[in-house]
């Protein structure tokens, strides 16, 4: 029984370790808008490059 609540102690620590991590992670994402604002401005700069390819094919086939 002795061994049993050890690693049923064990058990639970490990549990609240990964719990509070996972918590700190979140509370990273959250305090973090920097990570949003990168991928909005690749979004953007992807969407600019798509355009221009776009005009150059036109006027390419125009000239």
């Amino acid at each position: 029984m002795n061994d049993a609540q050890k690693k049923h102690k064990k058990q639970k620590e490990r549990e609240e370790k990964v719990r509070q991590k996972r918590e700190r992670e979140e509370l990273k994402k959250k305090n973090d808008p920097q990570g949003d604002k990168e991928t909005g401005l690749t979004r953007i700069y992807i969407m600019i490059g798509v355009v221009i390819a776009a005009a150059g094919i036109v006027f390419y086939n125009i000239s």
